[in-house]
C-alpha cells in the first residue's frame, strides 16, 4: 500500500482530449451510453449498427415502436421520427390505421393543406409551432402536404397509441441524433411539451423509469403469418366465430388483434396453425402475448403438437390473473413460462423433435380449456385476448424470452441480431493500462444459453466475453485468461468491471449482479503485458439471448490513488460506477 507507483498519478493528459467534455476527474476515455450516444478521442471515429432489418422495441409507455434498419434501438426509451422536413409541396408515405401528427411553422398566412390519407389545412401567424392541427388517422398510404407561402420547418410524427399527440421535439429529417439513422431520436425524457392558444411550448417532462437502455436482441424469425389477424384464412377456427378482430394493438393500432371466444359449453372452440418443421431433434418455441385480466373462471391454453412420426406435445396453461402456469398431457420435452410484459402475459413455449419422421407442428389456442387450470373441460367458456403469436423454428425459450414482439401479415419475417461496431478501437484504446465498466442486463439464463462476446476486439483481445453455458464472465488478452463465476438472475442488470494493468500484471474481472449489494473478483487474475485490439470494437458479436445496456465506459491507465494496488482499483470500481455510468446517461 505504501508503493507509489508510476502508473498510478493525476490523469490530466489522459482525461482531456475534448471527448468528455464538463466531466471532471478521472473520466472514461470513450464511452457508449443507454441512449446511443457516443464519446471517443477522435472524431473520425463511427460506430454502426449492421443490423439490416426493422426492428420493434417497447417505448416508455409500453407500445412497440418499429424501428429502422440500421438504428440503435432503445428499450423504453421515448422516440420520435420525423417522416419529412421538405418545406415545398410533397408527399409522404404512411401506414393506413395509424395515427399522425402535423405541424410546421412558417411566415404569416402560409397554409399547409393535408389531403389524400388524412385532410385539413394548418395555418401559421408567424409564431413558432402554431401550424398543427388534432393528430389524423390515416385512410390511405399517402399523405399530401401542398405548401404556400414559406416555410421554416414542419414535421409528421406517427403517434399511434401515444398518451399525448402534441407535437413533439423539432427534427431534421437529414440529421444524425446518435442512432445511426437520420431524423430519428430517442429520449430519457416523458414529453413535456404543451399547447396554449394554439401555439406549442417545448418543454422536458419527467425523467423516464426504469432507464431507458440500448436492446441488443439475436436474429430471429416469426414464421406465422397474419400474426395478429387470427379472423385471416390462413388460420383455422374449430367453433363458431371464435376470433374477432376487434381489440386494440400493442402497436396502439385499433382493431388490430383479436379476441377469441368459445361460448360452446358443451366443447372446445379455439384457432389452431400448422407450420412444417424438420425431421430433427432442434426445440422449438411458440410464443404468444395475452392480455392480462382478472377471469379464473377459465384458463387459457396452447396446445403445442409435432406429428408424423412419434407425436410429442404438451399443453401450456396460463391464469391471465396470476400469470400462474402449468402443464398437462405432456409427452416428450415440454417447458412453458409466463413473463409480465406491460398489460399483457408473455406466454412462451418450447417442444423438443425427436427425430422420428414429426414434420408437422401444431399449435392451438384455446380462450377456454378448462375451469381448473391444466384440467381439460369442455364445460369452460369465455374469452381472451391475443396481441401476437410467433414461432421460431430451432430456438429455445432463452433465446426468444424477452425479445420484442415480431409482426408479421403474408410472409414470415425475419430480423437479424444487432452489433454495433465501433471504428478506429486500435487507434485509441489504451493496451498496457486501462479499466472497463459495462453495465448490461442479460435476459436469458446463463447456465443453459450458448456463448457470447460481449465486448469483442478480435480473438487477441475479448474485453468481456461468456463460454457456453457458463455463468459467469471472462476476460482474455489472447494469452492470458481471467474469470469470475458468481451467478445472476434473468433480467436483473449485471455490472462488470475489467482492469488491465501491465504495472501490476494483471489482468482482472470482476462483477456485481445485485445492484453492487455483492462485488466478485477473480481471486486469481492472471498475468498481463498488454493486449493488441483490432480495428473494430463490436459490441455483442456473438449472441445467444437478449440484453440491454446501460452504458460501457473505457478509462486509460488507473484510477488516481496515494497508494496504488489492484484492491484499490476494485474499490474505486465498486465505490463508483454508479455515478461515472450516471454521468453519461442519456
Amino acid at each position: 500500500m505504501s508503493m507509489v507507483r508510476n502508473m498510478v498519478r493525476p490523469m490530466v493528459r489522459s482525461m482531456v482530449r475534448g471527448m468528455t467534455e464538463g466531466l471532471s476527474g478521472y473520466s472514461p476515455l470513450f464511452w457508449f451510453n443507454n441512449m446511443g450516444q457516443m464519446n471517443t478521442p477522435t472524431g473520425s471515429t463511427t460506430k454502426d449498427n449492421t443490423r439490416t432489418s426493422i426492428t420493434t422495441v417497447f417505448d416508455h409507455e409500453g407500445i412497440v415502436r418499429e424501428c429502422l434498419a440500421g438504428e440503435i434501438a432503445i428499450d423504453g426509451g421515448r422516440r420520435v421520427e420525423t417522416l419529412t422536413s421538405t418545406l415545398t409541396t410533397h408527399n409522404v408515405t404512411v401506414v393506413s390505421g395509424r395515427i399522425y401528427q402535423v405541424s410546421c411553422e412558417g411566415d404569416n398566412a402560409s397554409t399547409v393543406v393535408l389531403t389524400g390519407a388524412a385532410t385539413g389545412t394548418l395555418t401559421n401567424d408567424g409564431v413558432d409551432r402554431q401550424g398543427f392541427d388534432t393528430a389524423k388517422t390515416a385512410s390511405t398510404t399517402t399523405l399530401t402536404l401542398t405548401v404556400s407561402g414559406t416555410l421554416t420547418h414542419i414535421q409528421v410524427e406517427d403517434v399511434t397509441g401515444q398518451a399525448s399527440t402534441v407535437p413533439g421535439e423539432k427534427l431534421d429529417i437529414s440529421t444524425d441524433y446518435g442512432f445511426n439513422v437520420n431524423g430519428v431520436k430517442g429520449f430519457s425524457i416523458d414529453l413535456g411539451n404543451s399547447i396554449s392558444s394554439g401555439v406549442v411550448t417545448e418543454a422536458a417532462g419527467a425523467i423516464i423509469s426504469p432507464v431507458p437502455q440500448v436492446l441488443m436482441q439475436p436474429n430471429r424469425t416469426n414464421a406465422i403469418t397474419y400474426s395478429k389477424d387470427l379472423t385471416n384464412a390462413a388460420w383455422t377456427e374449430t367453433g363458431t366465430s371464435v376470433a374477432a378482430l376487434d381489440e386494440t394493438g400493442m402497436d396502439g393500432v385499433a382493431n388490430s388483434v383479436c379476441t377469441l371466444t368459445d361460448d360452446n359449453g358443451a366443447g372446445y372452440e379455439f384457432v389452431y396453425r400448422t407450420p412444417t418443421v424438420a425431421n430433427d431433434s432442434n426445440t422449438h418455441t411458440v410464443r404468444a402475448f395475452i392480455s392480462k385480466d382478472s377471469d379464473v373462471s377459465r384458463f387459457v391454453a396452447v396446445h403445442v403438437q409435432v406429428t408424423g412420426g412419434t407425436a410429442q406435445s404438451g399443453y401450456g396453461w396460463l391464469n391471465t390473473s396470476t400469470g400462474a402456469v402449468t402443464t398437462s398431457g405432456v409427452v416428450g420435452t415440454f417447458t412453458v413460462e409466463a413473463n409480465s410484459v406491460g398489460d399483457r402475459w408473455e406466454l412462451i413455449l418450447s417442444l423438443a423433435n425427436n427425430s422420428t419422421g414429426n414434420t408437422a407442428l401444431r399449435i392451438q389456442l384455446i380462450p377456454a380449456a378448462g375451469t381448473v387450470i391444466g384440467t381439460l373441460s369442455t364445460a369452460a367458456t369465455g374469452s381472451t385476448i391475443v396481441g401476437n403469436v410467433e414461432f421460431h423454428e430451432n430456438k429455445t425459450i432463452d433465446e426468444i424470452r424477452g425479445t420484442s414482439p415480431i409482426f408479421t401479415s403474408g410472409s414470415a419475417v425475419t430480423i437479424d441480431n444487432d452489433l454495433i461496431e465501433i471504428a478506429d478501437f486500435d487507434t485509441w484504446m489504451p493496451t498496457a493500462e486501462f479499466v472497463i465498466i459495462f453495465a448490461f442486463t442479460p435476459e436469458g439464463d446463463w447456465a443453459a444459453i450458448g456463448a457470447e462476446d460481449l465486448l469483442y476486439s478480435g480473438a487477441n483481445a475479448k474485453l468481456a466475453y461468456r463460454a457456453s453455458t457458463q455463468d459467469g464472465l471472462e476476460v482474455t488478452d489472447g494469452t492470458n485468461t481471467s474469470n469470475i463465476d458468481s451467478g445472476h438472475t434473468p433480467g436483473d442488470e449485471v455490472v462488470m468491471g475489467v482492469i488491465g494493468s501491465a504495472g501490476f500484471n494483471k489482468l482482472q474481472t470482476g462483477y456485481t449482479p445485485d445492484a453492487g449489494t455483492t462485488w466478485n473478483w477473480d481471486a486469481t487474475p492472471a498475468s498481463f503485458t498488454s493486449i493488441s485490439p483490432a480495428i473494430l470494437l463490436e459490441i455483442w458479436k456473438v449472441i445467444a439471448s437478449k440484453t440491454s445496456q446501460r452504458g460501457l465506459l473505457i478509462y486509460e491507465e488507473m484510477p488516481p490513488s496515494d497508494n496504488g494496488n489492484l484492491t484499490e482499483v476494485q474499490d474505486w470500481v465498486e465505490s463508483n460506477y454508479a455515478s461515472e455510468l450516471q454521468k453519461v446517461q442519456g
